[in-house]
């Protein structure tokens, strides 16, 4: 059970050999830039992290490096580094209190870390809340939306958008909300449908990187889908078998540390 639980079951699997680029040691040769600035990628070597040139096929876009946060109570997280590709769909996976929740966090600009650097594109970047995260293209969609009740879906949806594609808005509610009218009071809903209206809500807004706290079950080949132009997904979860199904990537936390990663 617990962490070594889910450990054991990760190393049960069929896994690839590690390189979170296929290539060899020393990195493929190829040399990469996103919107004029150079990407790294991180070489999976021996469970060790190596700084190597960047692959076109794994372009890394968003990195938290060394990142701490503390309270006066207790540490929180104690010095995680990870490192998300472009297209991928990744799983934190762990216990109540394993750290999955802080670091999402942390990456949508709600929580600032005590240490560490956040790195978008290879920039370091600093979010004093998460209407900066959003400027830098990270929505996060969390477990209990906060929503109006008293108001319609489309309403909801017009909130924090600029410019409101009504029919962009009716395609995405048809596809996550079937059978829902946009004119349904959302305290009408569901725990499950206030949710999906919070992730089209968040698809309207054109995100690089979407955060999915605790989310309800999604299909497989939907997810998969929002990522064929380059989104980065993180699934914040402790469900194994729906992150196996669902994940290129899974992050086991636990005690604000980086436990495996498959």
């Amino acid at each position: 059970g617990g962490a070594a639980g889910y450990r054991a079951r990760l190393r049960a699997g069929a896994w690839g050999a590690g390189h979170c680029c296929g290539s060899r040691a020393g990195g493929c040769g190829r040399k990469a830039t996103v919107r004029g600035q150079p990407v790294t990628c991180h070489l999976l070597q021996g469970g060790e992290q190596v700084t190597g040139l960047a692959c076109q096929r794994t372009l890394i876009m968003l990195e938290l490096v060394d990142i701490h946060v503390k309270y006066s109570y207790k540490s929180v997280l104690n010095g995680i580094s990870l490192a998300f590709q472009e297209g991928k769909i990744y799983s934190l996976l762990g216990e109540n209190g394993a750290g999955k929740s802080t670091a999402a966090r942390v990456i949508c600009g709600s929580v600032k870390p005590t240490s560490g650097t956040v790195r978008i594109d290879g920039r370091d970047v600093a979010f004093a809340s998460p209407r900066d995260a959003l400027r830098w293209g990270i929505c996060c969609v969390q477990q209990r939306p906060a929503l109006a009740p008293g108001v319609s879906v489309q309403e909801n949806l017009k909130l924090g958008q600029g410019k409101f594609d009504g029919e962009r808005a009716a395609a995405l509610l048809g596809q996550w909300l079937a059978g829902r009218k946009s004119s349904t009071l959302v305290k009408e809903l569901s725990q499950e449908d206030r949710f999906f209206v919070s992730l089209v809500n968040a698809l309207l807004k054109n995100p690089r990187v979407l955060i999915l706290d605790e989310p309800p079950y999604i299909p497989p080949e939907k997810l998969r889908a929002l990522t064929k132009d380059g989104m980065i997904i993180i699934l914040i979860t402790h469900h194994l078998r729906e992150s196996l199904q669902e994940s290129d990537q899974i992050i086991l936390l636990q005690n604000g540390l980086v436990l495996e990663e498959k």
